[in-house]
């Protein structure tokens, strides 16, 4: 047994603040999880980048006959219904395939890795219901 009058005038080696554990323990994790959180980040970005570049072609390419329309008889709300139309007629396209190529892909996924689900309908549904 040591007596405390043997350990005066030395050190103690090997403590470290809690809070220097703690972030040393849970590196690992918060590495994954920013690493998780980036790609479907940039998923999302290069996704509105394509909406935008799609829906902003389309309009650019109805601007002459927005021309021709207005010089007879329509209205610009009339004008502008339109290309609403034909925009949200573009949109619902790119929701459907989006949405189709999703199951296939999370098939195909749930194929080739074990332990991985398919899409759940109580998850997919809603996230395809609010990007309608």
């Amino acid at each position: 047994m040591v007596q405390a009058s043997s350990l005066r005038g030395t050190q103690a080696a090997g403590f470290r603040p809690i809070r220097q554990i703690v972030d040393h323990a849970i590196s690992p994790r918060r590495f994954f999880v920013m690493l998780v959180s980036a790609f479907p980040a940039r998923g999302l970005i290069l996704a509105s980048l394509g909406t935008y570049g799609v829906i902003s072609y389309s309009v650019a390419r109805q601007t002459q006959e927005m021309g021709v329309r207005m010089a007879p008889d329509a209205t610009a709300g009339k004008v502008q219904w339109t290309v609403i139309q034909n925009t949200l007629r573009l949109a619902a396209a790119g929701i459907l395939l989006g949405t189709v190529a999703a199951f296939l892909v999370s098939r195909a996924i749930a194929e080739q890795l074990k332990r991985v689900a398919r899409c759940q309908w109580l998850v997919c549904c809603p996230v395809f219901g609010w990007t309608m």
